[in-house]
């Protein structure tokens, strides 16, 4: 809808949406990407191991993987997926700090916003029903 013009304004859990969409050709280069300065309500993704697995130490491997700066940077690239990463990339060595450097791209943020941790599980059944009370269900 956003694409076809029928809406203005459109949400997404992965800032970088825009740019990816911009990148494939399925939305105008004029658009851009906002973020509140203070930050936002973030979600991430998350890895486990079963406490039952029956490769624990493969699964290891797996997320210590995807942990790894190259696997983030290529993970952040608006060609693959554009989802920013998860580590302090000013912490990282130089020469992998380089991986995540390229210039920003159209409707990339370029700045990421900080990510405020979401309410707690128990907050959800008083928001639904202040919210049905106020908008109706």
């Amino acid at each position: 809808m956003f694409s076809d013009g029928e809406l203005l304004l459109a949400m997404t859990f992965n800032p970088n949406e825009a740019a990816n969409e911009i990148a494939a050709r399925r939305l105008s280069p004029s658009t851009f990407s906002y973020q509140f300065t203070n930050g936002t309500v973030g979600n991430t993704h998350f890895l486990a191991i079963p406490f039952n697995s029956r490769a624990a130490q493969g699964a290891q491997v797996v997320a210590n993987f995807l942990l790894s700066p190259a696997a983030q940077a290529k993970k952040a690239d608006i060609a693959v997926w554009g989802d920013p990463t998860v580590l302090a990339v000013d912490r990282l060595p130089l020469a992998q700090r380089a991986a995540f450097s390229a210039p920003a791209l159209p409707g990339q943020v370029r700045q990421p916003a900080p990510a405020l941790i979401e309410p707690h599980g128990s907050w959800v059944e008083p928001l639904e029903k202040e919210w049905t009370r106020r908008y109706g269900g």
